[in-house]
């Protein structure tokens, strides 16, 4: 086989599987959204290859650098960690999905006849996805419950959906979508489905998914009507987000008396609070160092639990109302705290300045506004899910990330075909 062959089979090979990926990145972010992990190791790896194939050095500037930098002190962070093996084994993961993410990123942005059959089936799969949630919602959650029936499991109808974990996912993908939709029958039509995607979101009970979708829409309107300037603010309100996430939450009143006093908040918000000013504390103890590399789960006093009470005006035959919180259930449930926290101010320097570049790349590139403006508000909701939902080394939701990304990616370069 003749090299030029081996490269032209690495790219068709590529490709094929992007198609088979923007297939089931919707789906499996509704019925199992952990597939995602092994779904993006695979395309990750096939995006290596074509490099390796391509003979080209792998180069990803700034970025790539910042980026390396966070896996090798997330690494050696684990030395202190209070569980050494499940630092370094996080910290691979992180090293890995990194580097795998940038190269997909760079592969899935090359032009290329496949890319249009990429976007066709992402959008297609898209629709399915959100048609899927739409039904879930509507009926009360009926979907879930057949799922959970078919593997054999009891439904919990009546509560949140099971679900949810899907739809903050497809939070990302709509901008993806947006752009191929607004490339292919215009702005307008783009515009409607962004307003369908929200009624539909707003249908439901998750509540990151719902304010990841306003500041998505905010961070887009922001961008596209102000290009230069409004990504300067999310540069400069991502440096400020890092450093004042910390103090504030270092500052939040003690639990008993948020809980007593701060009526209008809803309980599992509270419980978050409860988290942050516990992990705020943690973190004034070793503010340069951090506790080690996914040393949440093992953080000291993590596992206590706490009463607190407030007025109960809805049942006058028991006063006060009461519940019980644990301080520090395996993450923060913030991506800047959990990382302030394991990493200290090196690994939030390393992290807040990968995104400053990203952000400053998305500036300085020749996009149209409307592109920009989708990727600040990708860039947005990634952001605000990972800063009220989920430990941000997960494998599925960093798998999520980098895939909505590449997805973008492929979506830009189709629309420039």
């Amino acid at each position: 086989m003749t090299p030029i062959l081996s490269a032209v089979t690495a790219h068709r090979l590529f490709f094929g599987l992007f198609v088979l990926c923007a297939a089931l990145t919707p789906v499996l972010a509704i019925v199992a959204p952990l597939g995602l992990a092994p779904l993006a190791a695979l395309i990750m790896l096939a995006a290596l290859w074509v490099y390796f194939i391509d003979g080209k050095p792998m180069h990803f500037g700034a970025i790539g650098w910042a980026l390396t930098g966070l896996g090798l002190w997330a690494a050696i962070s684990a030395a202190w960690s209070p569980d050494l093996g499940q630092g370094l084994k996080s910290a691979g993961r992180v090293f890995i999905f990194s580097l795998g993410g940038l190269a997909l990123y760079t592969v899935a942005a090359r032009s290329s006849p496949l890319a249009g059959k990429v976007a066709t089936v992402l959008v297609v799969a898209f629709v399915l996805a959100l048609a899927a949630m739409a039904f879930e919602y509507i009926s009360g959650n009926k979907l879930a419950l057949t799922l959970a029936h078919l593997k054999g499991e009891d439904g919990l109808v009546g509560l949140k959906s099971p679900l949810n974990r899907g739809v903050t996912v497809l939070m990302l993908l709509q901008w993806p979508v947006f752009l191929v939709v607004s490339r292919r029958f215009g702005r307008w039509v783009g515009l409607a489905c962004l307003a369908l995607t929200l009624s539909i979101v707003f249908l439901g009970d998750s509540m990151s998914a719902k304010v990841s979708a306003l500041v998505g829409m905010a961070m887009f309107v922001l961008v596209l009507l102000l290009p230069r300037l409004g990504l300067r603010v999310l540069m400069v309100g991502v440096v400020a987000l890092f450093v004042t996430f910390p103090i504030a939450a270092y500052r939040l009143p003690p639990p008993e008396v948020s809980f007593r006093e701060w009526l209008w908040l809803p309980l599992s918000s509270h419980h978050r609070l409860t988290i942050w000013g516990f992990v705020g504390e943690r973190i004034a103890e070793k503010p340069l160092l951090g506790w080690g590399m996914d040393a949440s789960r093992a953080i000291p006093g993590g596992e206590t639990e706490i009463k607190v009470q407030r007025p109960n005006y809805t049942n006058r035959g028991q006063p006060m109302f009461e519940m019980s919180e644990q301080l520090l259930p395996l993450h923060p449930h913030n991506s800047v705290l959990q990382i302030w926290l394991e990493l200290g101010v090196l690994g939030a320097v390393a992290v807040c300045g990968a995104i400053v570049l990203m952000l400053r790349a998305v500036a300085a590139s020749p996009w149209a506004a409307s592109e920009k403006a989708a990727a600040a508000a990708l860039f947005g909701v990634g952001l605000t899910i990972s800063s009220i939902s989920y430990g941000f080394w997960q494998s599925w939701w960093q798998a999520a990330l980098w895939l909505s990304v590449a997805l973008f990616a492929a979506a830009l370069a189709r629309s420039r075909l």
